[in-house]
């Protein structure tokens, strides 16, 4: 038999349903072919993981995994193979707990019912994979969006869980103090111009951005999002998700709703010059254009944007506002305590922030409604950058990131660190947690 026959039968031939004479003739071509014989052994291989990915065992440890993720309020659930067992940790409050061991033989039919959970090709073990797992728990319905990769150990998948139901729309609770958030108010109902959510990934651009959109009256207002992918489902809201492999990139897709008669784009994310060319062109067309870019911070922002090649001017003419955001971990209430700040900490704040040097703070001592960890939820820690005149005309001149920084902070902007200090003496936040998000150190 040659190769192409025999790759016909191999399934038939793994589970011994050929007949003798046929079977025979398999396995003498697969003693003197290698590269067949390694075909069968991961057939034989993927075969034995499905039938166990069938077992009752496997199917309700996977869906144990999901559920204590849900459970825990975990955002990622993270399974990793290493050679003697499977990691399992959950993501929770933006911190990685491990959750337990499992026994390494576990591996291989735990990954084949989470694929076929999430429609991928379970005998892809070489390439990376992405797929969709829909769960329900306690009456409410959750997307899971799961990543395998593989690794020199057997692989890792993480699983991105999102519950569209609590997804933060209400200003009041996403952190922002009484003036911050008349300003970011006053700039969804402007007319036209560019207002830029920025931070790393994973800082809450998203949530602050989706906030940002329920804020505009939809009823009179074509709003048009584009995203990657599409999280939360808003009414009256048109609502566009990339698609690469069919050609639905982001420039595309501004192209395309530039001719639909809008009011407001939300772009979901400001990736290269096009995109942020045909940003800027809606915005000086009437438009009012609201996005997310990567930058630690709303000075930083605008510098990415002149690298980016965004010409001074047109940043002039056409930006309103920034907002720079990171996620805190708040106090856990069951727990919280009043502390003593260390001596170097408190040193440091009298030269930060000496107002603050004296004010009483407060701490999580642990217990189970926080898993000991002193921490329970997460709130934003904000600076907002309103570009008013004189502003507009310091990023008119190009400014260094520094002399932005003088300009933005003599006009009133309060800094994230400054911000997130505040929730740390309003008892909202740790003094430690805030310089942890935002690597501030004592040295």
């Amino acid at each position: 038999m040659n190769c192409e026959k025999v790759r016909d039968v191999l399934i038939d031939y793994v589970k011994e349903e050929l007949d003798e004479d046929t079977q025979k003739r398999v396995e003498e071509h697969l003693m003197i072919c290698g590269e067949c014989a390694r075909e069968a052994h991961s057939t034989r291989r993927l075969l034995t993981a499905t039938q166990s990915a069938q077992e009752e065992s496997i199917i309700n440890l996977a869906n144990d995994i999901i559920r204590q993720g849900i459970t825990n309020r975990a955002s990622d659930i993270h399974l990793q193979a290493e050679p003697s067992h499977v990691l399992l940790r959950y993501r929770i409050d933006g911190v990685l707990h491990k959750e337990r061991e499992l026994e390494r033989n576990l591996w291989d039919p735990l990954f084949t019912r989470l694929a076929i959970m999430a429609d991928l090709n379970v005998t892809e073990r070489q390439l990376p994979q992405e797929g969709r797992i829909c769960a329900r728990h306690q009456y409410k319905d959750f997307d899971l969006r799961m990543s395998y990769v593989p690794s020199a150990a057997g692989g890792k998948i993480v699983m991105r869980i999102l519950d569209r139901a609590a997804v933060c729309l209400d200003f009041e609770r996403l952190g922002l103090d009484a003036e911050n958030r008349q300003t970011v108010k006053s700039m969804t109902e402007s007319p036209n111009g560019i207002v830029l959510v920025t931070g790393p990934t994973g800082s809450g651009k998203t949530t602050v951005l989706y906030s940002m959109l329920n804020q505009v009256d939809s009823e009179r207002c074509n709003v048009v999002t584009i995203e990657d992918p599409v999280e939360y489902l808003f009414d009256r809201v048109t609502q566009i998700g990339i698609n690469a492999r069919a050609g639905v990139t982001f420039p595309r897709a501004i192209r395309a709703v530039l001719r639909q008669d809008p009011d407001v784009i939300m772009v979901g994310e400001i990736r290269d010059r096009e995109t942020v060319e045909l940003s800027v062109q809606a915005a000086l067309t009437g438009h009012l254009v609201m996005s997310t870019l990567h930058a630690q911070t709303t000075c930083s922002a605008v510098q990415r944007l002149f690298d980016i090649g965004v010409e001074p001017f047109l940043l002039q003419s056409s930006l309103i506002g920034l907002l720079a955001v990171r996620l805190v971990r708040r106090v856990c209430p069951q727990c919280k305590e009043k502390t003593e700040l260390a001596e170097t900490v408190r040193k440091r704040l009298e030269e930060w922030a000496p107002k603050m040097a004296n004010d009483a703070f407060y701490r999580g001592a642990g217990c189970d409604q926080c898993r000991n960890t002193g921490y329970r939820g997460r709130i934003g820690a904000f600076e907002v950058m309103s570009v008013h005149q004189e502003l507009g005309s310091a990023i008119g001149d190009r400014p260094t990131e520094t002399e932005l920084f003088q300009a933005a902070t003599a006009a009133g902007m309060r800094t994230l660190f400054q911000d997130g200090m505040q929730k740390a003496a309003d008892g909202i936040t740790t003094v430690e947690e805030v310089m942890r998000v935002l690597a501030v150190t004592l040295g």
